[in-house]
Parts: C-alpha cells; sequence; structure tokens
C-alpha cells in the first residue's frame, strides 16, 4: 500500500558538509616526501603563463620557491566569482581564483597544463603551515585553520609585494616547528625535524633536473 509523502513542512533539515582540514590531512599523507614536495612545486611551476626556470632557496628561516611566470589575473581577484570562465577568450578561471577554489578541476579545462593545483599545493604542508604567495603584485598569507570566509589574508603592503625588482612568482614556506600547532594536530602531521633542511636540499639535488636552480 502507497503511503503519503510526508509534506515538506514537517522535514527537518541537517548540515552534510566536508570536514576540511580532515580531507587536506587525508590529501597530505598521499603527498609525501621531499621528492613529491620539489615535483608538485615545479609542475605547477611548469604550468604558469611564461614560466621557464624555478628557484630552490632553503634557508633556516624555510624555504623560498620563486619562478619567472606571474600568476594569471582577471583584476578580480579578491571578488567571490571569476570573470574569465564565461569569456570566450578564456574559459577557465584565472590562477588566483584557482588558488583560492581547492581541487576545482578548473585546470583541466586548459590543455596546455598536466597539474592540479589545489591537490599540488597541498603538499607544501609537510614543511609549513603558514604558506605565502606573492605575483603579479598581489601577496596572500594562508592560514587553514581558519573560517573558510578568512583563510587567505590579503597583505597590505610590505616588502616582499613591492618588491619592484622581481617579476614572477614567489611561494614563502617557513619551517614549521611547533608539533602541536592548530594545524599540525589537524592534520595530523609532524612539525619539520632539525635534518629537514638538509635532507630537502640532498634531495632536491638528486631528483630534481640539473637545468634548475637549487
Amino acid at each position: 500500500m502507497e503511503t503519503s509523502p510526508i509534506a515538506p513542512a514537517k522535514f527537518k533539515s541537517l548540515r552534510r558538509g566536508i570536514n576540511y582540514l580532515g580531507a587536506l590531512g587525508a590529501k597530505l599523507r598521499d603527498l609525501q616526501g621531499f621528492a613529491t614536495l620539489a615535483f608538485e612545486l615545479i609542475q605547477n611551476a611548469d604550468d604558469a603563463p611564461g614560466a621557464t626556470q624555478i628557484r630552490f632557496i632553503v634557508s633556516d628561516f624555510g624555504v623560498v620557491v620563486e619562478n619567472d611566470g606571474e600568476f594569471s589575473d582577471c583584476g578580480l581577484a579578491e571578488e567571490p566569482e571569476c570573470l574569465w570562465p564565461n569569456e570566450p577568450a578564456h574559459g577557465h578561471m584565472c590562477d588566483f581564483h584557482r588558488f583560492r577554489e581547492v581541487s576545482s578541476g578548473d585546470k583541466r579545462e586548459q590543455s596546455e597544463t598536466a597539474g592540479a593545483f589545489g591537490v599540488g599545493f597541498t603538499a607544501v604542508y609537510q614543511v609549513t603551515d603558514r604558506p605565502e604567495l606573492v605575483s603579479h603584485g598581489r601577496h596572500w598569507l594562508v592560514y587553514e585553520d581558519n573560517p573558510e570566509s578568512e583563510r587567505i589574508v590579503v597583505c597590505p603592503g610590505c616588502d616582499r609585494c613591492s618588491d619592484l625588482a622581481f617579476h614572477g612568482t614567489r611561494f614563502y614556506l617557513p619551517w614549521v616547528l611547533d608539533p602541536n600547532s592548530k594545524l599540525r594536530q589537524a592534520l595530523r602531521a609532524p612539525a619539520a625535524a632539525p635534518d629537514s633542511r638538509q635532507r630537502l636540499i640532498a634531495e632536491l639535488k638528486t631528483s630534481i633536473p640539473k637545468r634548475i636552480d637549487v
């Protein structure tokens, strides 16, 4: 015997979502190893418009990765929606909006690219809690453990984003030293080890092409 459907007014709605940091941590565990970190950063640099070289600077501060290609910018990178997907001349998001949309899959819309930016960038959390991006005159600081609407902090101006002599893209990855930080605990990931600097340099020298400056 068929029963009458319940009137919509009697339904109770419950939230069903994703544990963002839990998902990030699971993805990070699939991207372990300094060789993987180097590969993902090289791949993303290779996909950057105009990039011809990449440089790794490994110091007591952390890791700086720079290339001579700039992020594409629709001009409204701080707005919720990118204008480019609906424009015939582009058909995909600009790199800044793509950076904001983790695992959006938008990179597949560009036939000349090979990487998956949201996935590849996750590898940097092996070594840092607070990555920074500088490109095209913008300087963004990433706080993954903030609420969704506050995960990217826009720098109002500093030496890093006002360096007029630099043209390209830089990622600043300060070593994470506190194993009990909020993000380390959420990702279930260790902090950098005392020998991380030496291990990373050794891995870069053996696993990446000679044409890349370390």
